[in-house]
């Protein structure tokens, strides 16, 4: 399923999707966030609410993604895994992903990134598969 998000539609999504950034008194106090997130799925809008903290595998493959991924990313410390492939991201990997130390898996891989991979990248110790 694609959804062909425009660059800008990207952006708003990785920066108001606070119920993916970790909260460290929110995982002991109760197992959810406070925020909600609304999705729309073949045409019909969801709103989940009190999103359960198991909720750390994010798929944004095949959305027609444009640009260069935001540092932003870097703040969703509770992903265990995220795929952003066969998008058409351009530039490098942020030096802040090298924060998503619970990350075990990570797939970027059908776009155009360039540049190195930078030394933070050594943080994510659980990383087992890098694509």
């Amino acid at each position: 399923m694609k959804n062909d998000f425009t660059e800008s539609e990207y952006m708003m999504c990785s920066v108001h999707m606070p119920a993916l950034l970790s909260r460290p008194s929110q995982f002991q106090e109760k197992p959810w966030y406070y925020d909600s997130l609304t999705t729309v799925r073949k045409g019909i809008k969801i709103t989940m609410v009190k999103i359960p903290t198991v909720l750390v595998i994010v798929d944004l493959s095949r959305n027609k993604f444009e640009g260069e991924m935001p540092n932003v990313i870097g703040e969703l410390h509770a992903l265990i895994g995220l795929n952003l492939s066969h998008n058409r991201l351009i530039g490098h990997i942020p030096q802040s992903m090298g924060n998503l130390t619970n990350l075990e898996w990570l797939d970027l891989s059908s776009n155009r990134l360039t540049g190195h991979i930078h030394a933070e990248l050594t943080n994510l110790r659980f990383l087992a598969f890098l694509n």
